[in-house]
């Protein structure tokens, strides 16, 4: 039975039109800072001084393989997520001080690839939560260790998106609990906007991103 395919709204037509074909720029991150909080991973000297999406990506390509290479992969995310922010990699330390940080990480990326996106997020809000890190930070890891071979695409879920979706949809998503109903909710509405809009989901959120980041850190340079 075909769905009907709800229309995107004009004020993400528009969005998407004046941000097609931006790339969104690489950021600094202090290496030093982590290399300091998490002494044995070797993970960083691997990565360049700024980081973008795609390198991120690739880091992440291989986190299903094991529990270390799903902590590589989370690292990478972290330092691209937080960026130049300081306590970042302090706050991540904290976090890995949890029971079997690298086995939780390893069984989200499992049931993401296996399950896809709503079961990986559904183990992170749960069993493999790890304290401190909440779904802003959470989704960034599953968008990045997605194999993107189910119906549905990880896609990030932050305050950025969530107040751009306030400010101009009807569509509202509060991105700082651990909400699987939502955040199912939330990845049907924007891959039935990118259908709608014929691009990738992964387009719409970074459209909005890039739209809501004008100002602060991840400005364009």
């Amino acid at each position: 039975m075909h769905h009907h395919l709800m229309r995107a709204p004009k004020s993400l037509r528009e969005l998407l039109e004046r941000r097609s074909g931006q790339v969104q720029q690489g950021i600094a991150w202090p290496r030093d800072r982590w290399d300091h909080a998490f002494p044995a991973q070797s993970v960083f000297s691997a990565l360049p001084p700024t980081l973008d999406r795609e390198r991120v990506r690739r880091a992440c390509a291989k986190a299903g393989a094991s529990e270390d290479a799903a902590t590589d992969g989370f690292l990478a995310t972290m330092a691209w997520g937080y960026g130049n922010v300081g306590y970042g990699a302090w706050r991540v330390a904290q976090a890995f001080k949890d029971r079997d940080p690298g086995r939780k990480l390893l069984d989200v990326v499992v049931a993401l690839r296996s399950a896809g996106p709503q079961a990986a997020y559904r183990l992170m809000a749960g069993p493999s939560r790890l304290h401190r890190i909440g779904p802003a930070f959470g989704t960034k890891f599953l968008y990045f260790a997605d194999s993107r071979r189910h119906n549905r695409r990880a896609l990030i879920l932050d305050r950025l998106v969530a107040e751009w979706l306030r400010l101009n949809t009807t569509f509202r998503v509060n991105p700082v609990p651990w909400a699987p109903s939502r955040y199912d909710a939330y990845l049907d509405q924007m891959h039935e906007w990118a259908e709608d809009l014929e691009v990738e989901p992964d387009a719409v959120e970074l459209a909005i991103f890039q739209e809501m980041s004008e100002s602060g850190q991840w400005a364009p340079k």
